[in-house]
């Protein structure tokens, strides 16, 4: 008789993955966190797996050694599982990490949704041409160059530009936003255009989905100019020289933006160490749900 194969549990390196993540929320060391959740995954191999029976054996884990964790465990869990959809908005300056940082915060949180407003503005001008809307066919930090008439100096002028700019894009950020709490789906949305106090259509999705405000920033010159370097390792078609030729005018976009943050009282988080910039935003959602209760 042929000896039967044994079946391997192709699942286990993604379910535990999802559940090293809920470890790592609550800030145990990335190495531990993993450790964690495949030792409870094989210890789990021959048992029927439900929701309940792995999160008792994680509280059994934490009892021994983070005894002070288990609580914040079971309200992140809570937050996670919740029917309500959780829309985080990370705004920034170009080059600040905008989009770093929401891919690592949705990856915590399970959110399967991240949208950029680049991309946004990138669908809205397919549909509307240059010679429509031509504040849409130009970088948010070259919208002084439009012939706007309407203010005089050169900051007033890129200010004004780059809020018409948003208050096209931010149109398209309500539609997706709308879409997410009809579906009950959790979104992170990233971008420049995420001004603080211009986005008064939120107040009206309050009661139907928890919405968190974030501002990335890096006040430091020196350090933003790294951010693009950076950008360019990473992706080469992202040519620094042009952000660097563009610097000032990301600066004063950057200024803009914190200080409406600032006035809207909408959290500013700085952006030097991406391990405490997620840590700040995490807490800033617990926070806010916990406030809630």
């Amino acid at each position: 008789m042929s000896k039967v194969p044994k079946i391997i549990d192709t699942a286990q390196p993604f379910y535990s993955d999802i559940l090293a993540r809920s470890l790592l929320r609550i800030n145990i060391p990335r190495y531990e966190a993993y450790q964690v959740a495949h030792g409870i995954w094989q210890q789990l191999s021959h048992q029927k797996k439900d929701q309940h029976k792995i999160t008792e054996r994680v509280k059994e884990l934490l009892e021994k050694k983070y005894p002070q964790l288990i609580d914040h465990y079971e309200k992140w869990q809570t937050i996670v599982n919740k029917e309500k959809p959780l829309i985080i908005l990370i705004g920034g300056g170009t080059g600040i990490g905008t989009s770093t940082l929401a891919m690592r915060v949705a990856w915590l949180l399970e959110i399967n949704r991240i949208v950029s407003t680049d991309s946004v503005r990138e669908v809205i001008r397919h549909f509307l041409p240059e010679d429509v809307m031509p504040v849409l066919h130009v970088s948010s930090y070259e919208t002084d160059r439009l012939g706007i008439k309407e203010v005089k100096s050169e900051h007033d002028r890129l200010i004004y530009g780059f809020m018409l700019q948003s208050k096209e894009v931010l149109n398209g950020v309500e539609a997706i936003i709308k879409r997410s709490i009809r579906e009950k789906t959790s979104i992170v949305i990233e971008g420049v255009h995420l001004i603080p106090g211009e986005m008064k259509f939120l107040e009206k999705y309050k009661k139907e989905a928890t919405i968190i405000q974030i501002m990335l920033d890096v006040n430091q010159e020196s350090k933003h100019l790294l951010h693009f370097a950076s950008r360019h390792r990473e992706n080469s078609n992202r040519k620094k020289e042009r952000y660097l030729k563009y610097f000032k005018e990301i600066r004063m976009i950057r200024e803009y933006l914190v200080k409406q943050a600032e006035k809207n009282h909408v959290l500013v988080v700085q952006n030097y160490d991406l391990k405490k910039a997620e840590k700040q935003i995490l807490h800033k959602i617990y926070s806010q749900y916990a406030h809630k209760k």
